[in-house]
């Protein structure tokens, strides 16, 4: 995950999907599936212990690329609207 590639790939659903929404003045909604946060030492997971993506450093990347002020900028730059939900 870079935030090259992200923006890239957000252009491109939105490109792809924004055909069909003009004619139909629909909203969209994309989700952004991640697990950021800080790497788990011997502790954590999901009950039975870490498993090696909680133990990894791509959990610390995506959390640095998620914060990053480029991809804020990006985020202001098309005017999205950012929301979470918890479930």
């Amino acid at each position: 995950m870079t935030i090259e590639r992200l923006c890239s790939h957000i252009n491109s659903f939105f490109e792809t999907v924004q055909r069909n929404v003009l004619e139909h003045q629909m909203a969209v909604t994309c989700e952004l599936m991640v697990h950021p946060g800080y790497r788990c030492q011997d502790v954590g997971g999901c009950g039975a212990g870490p498993d090696d993506f909680s133990c990894s450093e791509d959990r610390e990347h995506e959390l640095a690329v998620l914060n990053s002020d480029k991809l804020k900028e990006f985020y202001l730059k098309q005017h999205f609207k950012l929301c979470s939900k918890i479930l």
